[in-house]
C-alpha cells in the first residue's frame, strides 16, 4: 500500500440463541469442508418450531423453462 492510503477493517460476531435447536450438518463449499445447520433431519426428532424461527426477507428462484 502506499504510504499515504488508508486502509480500513470492520468485523461484526453475533452468537444467536434459538430455543429450538437447529440440525448441524456437514458439507462442503467451494471445496472446504464447512458445518452448516438445517431444519430436517435433526436427531432431536421433526419439531415446525425451527422453522419458525426463520424470517425469510426476500428469495427469488432461478428460472429453469
Amino acid at each position: 500500500m502506499p504510504s499515504d492510503a488508508l486502509l480500513a477493517y470492520g468485523y461484526l460476531s453475533k452468537v444467536l440463541k434459538f430455543g429450538t435447536t437447529f440440525a448441524v450438518r456437514g458439507g462442503t463449499f467451494k471445496g472446504s469442508r464447512v458445518r452448516a445447520f438445517g431444519l430436517d433431519g435433526n436427531p432431536y426428532g421433526a419439531d415446525p418450531a425451527r422453522r419458525s424461527q426463520v424470517v425469510v426477507h426476500d428469495w427469488a428462484s432461478r428460472r429453469t423453462s
